[in-house]
């Protein structure tokens, strides 16, 4: 299996809204959905996108080439999602500018504490899982408010017709990724090497992706910076047991798990016996070890124009424990965290990762990255159209305060 990584910066702010959200507000999940990421990449493949092709086929809507969230990046690491079955001490100090706090991992340890959640979305681990770093993408919130796209103003009445707009005017706001975040994207294909080299040479000769929501109202510009392909995958700080004991699991994205009916479920235990190839009865949820979090997953065709079916999915940061008559091997457990379980893997739903020699307490502060501008090249008609804009602007600007000077004169 080839891995291939490639870094995003976020030349504009990205709206990617959460299904969860407020009827009139679009707040952004922390992240790049990878079915948006396999979405910006087909349409840089080819115009004509034909399904039968075997090759769209292997690339693009099999399982065998699977696209996975786009995380945070730090110095070349790809952060992970924050357990579930960590906690803070409500009664500890913060310390430090940077926040520092130590974090109780339940899933170890049962602690009897004040407990209080974690304030952090992503976390990278080092020294052995004993120290962290924690991380929450900054955000930028706009208002904005409804209005005639021909007027350029809100119209409540057509005079026309003489009927009247409801909605003319509702104000609502975006709460969206701020511009110059950095994240890392990574494909896992099983295509063969000529399909993965096509996929490389797409990713290295397009800079540019336009993604998510209101992309004519200024969001949704991604840059392509840093592609590698050099078969890396991130432990997240924990190792992999040469002789597993039992199957501890922790999701690192959302999974849409089917119980042994075909219905939704919160029980991975059927999923992963599915992925094995073992009977439905194979493993056993251990309700007591178990930190599970659920969330509602949606979702946009451009094609058809239309919403997907929302579902309740088993969150990222799930953390839980599998019973078995028998220890798996090291084979299987590679195999669970390169296929991952449960439906649209292929959109990075559903991916795991084996815990084992957990810490019961990390060490954890807060991680600020200092976001630098992002430089436009801006060709001469663009560069003489904004500044006239800027003339008109501060034009305006001056003959109010022109004008307000004069009336306080009389």
């Amino acid at each position: 299996m080839r891995v291939i990584r490639y870094n995003l910066e976020l030349i504009q702010p990205v709206l990617i809204p959460d299904p969860q959200g407020e009827a009139n507000s679009a707040i952004s999940l922390p992240y790049l959905p990878g079915s948006l990421l396999r979405g910006g990449l087909i349409g840089l493949y080819r115009q004509a996108f034909d399904a039968t092709d075997a090759d769209i086929r292997a690339l693009f809507l099999g399982d065998a080439t699977r696209y996975l969230n786009a995380y945070p990046v730090k110095d070349g690491q790809r952060a992970l999602p924050v357990s579930a079955a960590w906690r803070y001490d409500k009664r500890a100090k913060v310390e430090g500018d940077k926040a520092q706090r130590t974090i109780y991992n339940f899933a170890h340890t049962l602690q009897e504490l004040q407990e209080e959640s974690i304030d952090a979305n992503f976390i990278w681990l080092k020294e052995e899982g004993s120290q962290g770093e924690r991380f929450s993408p900054p955000r930028q919130v706009n208002v904005h408010t409804l209005r005639n796209a021909r007027k350029g103003r809100a119209v409540p009445r057509d005079r026309k017709t003489g009927k009247y707009d409801t909605d003319a005017g509702t104000v609502y706001r975006y709460d969206a990724l701020v511009a110059g975040l950095m994240l890392q994207g990574m494909i896992l294909t099983e295509a063969d090497e000529q399909l993965a080299d096509k996929l490389i040479t797409l990713l290295q000769q397009h800079e540019t992706l336009w993604i998510g929501r209101a992309r004519r109202a200024g969001y949704g510009e991604v840059r392509i910076t840093v592609v590698e392909d050099d078969g890396r995958r991130e432990n997240g700080g924990y190792n992999r047991p040469e002789a597993p004991q039992g199957l501890q699991l922790m999701l690192t994205s959302d999974a849409l798990l089917r119980d042994e009916w075909g219905q939704t479920t919160l029980d991975p235990s059927v999923a992963v016996a599915e992925l094995l190839g073992l009977p439905h009865t194979t493993f056993k949820l251990k309700a007591d070890s178990a930190f599970l979090t659920a969330r509602v997953v949606g979702g946009f065709n451009r094609k058809w124009g239309l919403l997907l079916p929302r579902t309740l999915a088993l969150a990222a940061g799930s953390t839980f424990d599998l019973e078995s008559a028998e220890p798996l091997s090291t084979e299987q457990l590679e195999q669970l965290e390169q296929h991952g379980i449960g439906e649209r893997r292929n959109e990075g739903f559903g991916q795991l990762l084996v815990r084992a020699d957990e810490r019961a307490e990390i060490h954890s502060e807060r991680w600020e990255p200092q976001f630098s501008p992002v430089q436009l090249n801006l060709s001469e008609s663009e560069k003489k159209l904004a500044q006239t804009l800027a003339e008109r602007l501060l034009r305006r600007k001056l003959e109010d305060e022109l004008r307000q000077l004069v009336n306080r004169i009389e």
